[in-house]
């Protein structure tokens, strides 16, 4: 079984249902395939343009700002990223028919499980470009981003953080069969107009959520 990846790759390695997932992976595999879409697992150079363009957008900069900031805004970002706490799997989602780049979402080991989530050593993320919105495309994704995470790199414990407000994002994660643990009050930075005293930050509530089968 391989290392979570630490850089970028020459090919991908595409995701179908076979005997390596659980049923509801396959499931959650198929569903994508009829929707005509394939999962890949992998990053190459040439995603970038695609990568950089979703964390670019509105919606994923309101509730991820560091994905355009710190993390995929560049080539350089990616690799420092890539390289970081024995690396990074970086899965995407393209349409069948055009070869576009629809959703892309990682997991990776953290240095130590954060507080709320003590067995989740693996965390995870998501993202979707807002034209393929609406379409029932993140939950199962989701779920073919953590099967292939433990069937190509043996990841355990995976979970994630995320924002009360964020309503479709938390409906997806719950539909790919994640359960949702303690909560916490927050402030996060916002694109939303605010008064100058609230300096760019608005009240919400931080979600602690995880996927059982992985633990």
């Amino acid at each position: 079984m391989a290392k979570f990846p630490n850089g970028f790759g020459e090919h991908h390695i595409r995701l179908m249902a076979d005997d390596a997932f659980d049923q509801v992976s396959n499931e959650a595999l198929l569903q994508l395939e009829e929707a005509g879409f394939e999962p890949w697992a992998g990053i190459m150079r040439e995603d970038m343009p695609a990568i950089t363009a979703i964390a670019g957008q509105e919606s994923v900069r309101e509730f991820c700002p560091r994905d355009i900031t710190e993390r995929w805004g560049s080539e350089a970002m990616a690799e420092e990223q890539l390289a970081k706490n024995g690396g990074r799997a970086v899965f995407i989602l393209r349409q069948t028919v055009t070869g576009n780049i629809a959703v892309y979402g990682w997991t990776r080991l953290e240095k130590k499980p954060p507080k709320k989530l003590p067995d989740c050593p693996t965390t995870f993320a998501v993202r979707l470009i807002s034209e393929f919105g609406g379409r029932g495309l993140a939950a199962p994704f989701s779920r073919a981003i953590i099967a292939g995470s433990v069937a190509l790199y043996g990841a355990k414990g995976i979970g994630l953080e995320t924002w009360d407000s964020n309503v479709r994002a938390v409906k997806a994660y719950k539909r790919s069969e994640d359960i949702h643990v303690p909560s916490k009050p927050s402030q996060r930075t916002t694109l939303q107009p605010m008064p100058a005293e609230a300096k760019g930050m608005i009240a919400d509530t931080r979600l602690f959520m995880k996927w059982p089968h992985t633990l």
